[in-house]
């Protein structure tokens, strides 16, 4: 599983020395980036962000309209309570800096756009009532109010040691913002001071924490760790050791902990003490957050395939749909918008699909047609 660790890390990383080591065909810069709102989903891939009917894929609008240099995006797109949808850029724009793009969510009109980035944008920004958290590759975590200007505080933005890839969350007074320096920080909102002392994971932190209402958070990281971590005082209550990178962010639901890590191994886990209660394999890397909805657990693969297992059983797969193209990897998490299940693709050039709840294909989004 080695070479598909480095196969996803060259999915983002485009350094000629990283991709001659992979020794196999350039991929792209990343994969698509889905929200899904009441009957709209939002797509972010490459040269554009999307607008699309939740019921048959059709497109509302896209931004930008035509194709601008050097401006691609690829992560998730996030709605403010006041209806903006912020959206980070991948590349550079014009040698004008990468951007945070507010978009009108129901036009796709571009309402302001921020430049203090210095780097990429991976992780989705952080809407709350008044504020956006944006966590950028360059290492910081920018903080603006919600006409797009920055906060002039001096302990504003909060610098990692190393990049930002993953999304923070708030539990309505601190932020929880996890690193690819191995470290969760956990900072309060208004003033940028920490909460405790930064804690070290053991392993990079790409992919955000499950906030449970109880006040536990469960986090993963490249250290073939899985963790259940008091987020009152940063104390670590249990972790779960796997047999691989653990990328996606874990599902909660009725007391369980669900995760998959690079191997392709899914784990079914005790949320309250952290021991196992089973686990299966998989046909591939698993990257993203299951999706858990009426008594399923919903995880795709690497491979190309979207899984249905059903959650009171050890593991029993009640269906796995595979794609009959080779080429076709999916990637990040399922999302749900009514009764269809949205997954992200590589390697076709439909870069969303759309399944019902028995996995049969409804619709596919193929932007170039």
């Amino acid at each position: 599983m080695k070479k598909n660790k480095i196969l996803i890390l060259c999915s983002f990383l485009l350094v000629s020395l990283i991709l001659a080591a992979c020794g196999t065909r350039v991929l792209p810069s990343g994969w698509p980036g889905i929200a899904v709102d009441g009957d709209t989903v939002y797509v972010a891939n490459e040269a554009h962000v999307y607008a699309l009917q939740q019921s048959n894929g059709l497109e509302r609008w896209r931004f930008p309209a035509e194709p601008e240099r050097n401006i691609n995006f690829f992560a998730a797109p996030t709605l403010t309570d006041d209806d903006q949808l912020l959206v980070g850029s991948y590349n550079r724009s014009n040698g004008n800096g990468f951007l945070l793009f507010s978009l009108d969510a129901s036009s796709g009109d571009e309402i302001w756009r921020d430049d203090s980035a210095s780097n990429r944008y991976i992780g989705s920004p952080l809407a709350t009532e008044d504020s956006i958290f944006a966590p950028n590759s360059d290492s910081y975590l920018y903080k603006l109010n919600l006409s797009g200007n920055p906060d002039l505080d001096p302990d504003w933005p909060i610098k990692s040691q190393e990049p930002l890839w993953a999304s923070p969350v708030f539990d309505g007074e601190t932020i929880f913002l996890p690193a690819m320096d191995h470290y969760l920080y956990a900072i309060n909102a208004e003033s940028g001071t920490l909460s405790w002392d930064p804690l070290d994971l053991g392993g990079a932190l790409a992919s955000a924490p499950t906030l449970d209402p109880d006040g536990t958070l469960y986090i993963s990281s490249f250290g073939e760790e899985v963790y259940a971590i008091n987020s009152r005082n940063g104390a670590i209550e249990w972790q779960f050791s796997t047999e691989d990178w653990v990328w996606g962010s874990p599902a909660l639901a009725n007391d369980v902990v669900y995760f998959g890590d690079l191997s392709g191994n899914f784990y079914a886990v005790n949320a309250s003490n952290g021991n196992e209660k089973w686990h299966l394999e998989a046909d591939g890397a698993i990257t993203g957050k299951p999706l858990v909805h009426e008594g399923m657990i919903y995880f795709v693969t690497e491979a190309g395939s979207l899984y249905a297992v059903i959650a009171d059983t050890n593991g029993e797969i009640d269906w796995r749909q595979s794609h009959d193209d080779e080429e076709a990897k999916f990637y990040g998490s399922p999302l749900l918008t009514g009764d269809l299940i949205m997954v992200s693709t590589g390697g076709l050039d439909k870069i969303v699909i759309a399944y019902d709840l028995d996995g049969n294909e409804i619709w596919s989004l193929d932007p170039n047609n």
